[in-house]
């Protein structure tokens, strides 16, 4: 018995799935090697199609990543702002306040994050040691 993909949103009483993002960012003009930076608000798609924000995030993530392939890049800010509070700064581990999705992102094994102790980002693909 095939499965059907798992919604990750509901708009319009219409299920949007991994494959409809994937085909979406194709759409709007993005391609294997493109670099992309990624503002993001993951409640503007739609109704929440899952309560597991593991799956949806990962989802999404593995959605940018196809788009741009292994050639593209891909970029998100993992803002602090710990400067301006003179809080501690540690580019491992300080936690990104700018999304759930850029800290999910930030915590990938191969993501890697800038220094910069207020407006850094974090950065996958084959740009992401430059």
């Amino acid at each position: 018995m095939k499965r059907l993909p798992k919604a990750l949103y509901y708009a319009n009483s219409t299920k949007i799935t991994q494959k409809d993002f994937v085909k979406a960012l194709i759409d709007i003009g993005i391609n294997k090697g493109d670099i992309i930076m990624v503002h993001s608000d993951i409640r503007a798609f739609g109704r929440l199609g899952t309560s597991d924000k593991d799956f949806l995030l990962q989802n999404l993530v593995d959605s940018l990543k196809k788009s741009v392939s292994d050639k593209g890049t891909i970029i998100m800010p993992t803002f602090t702002y710990s400067f301006f509070k003179n809080e501690p700064y540690d580019v491992k581990n300080t936690k990104s306040t700018v999304g759930v999705l850029t800290e999910y992102f930030r915590k990938q094994h191969d993501v890697s994050r800038t220094v910069h102790p207020t407006h850094s980002a974090a950065i996958w693909g084959n740009h992401k040691g430059i």
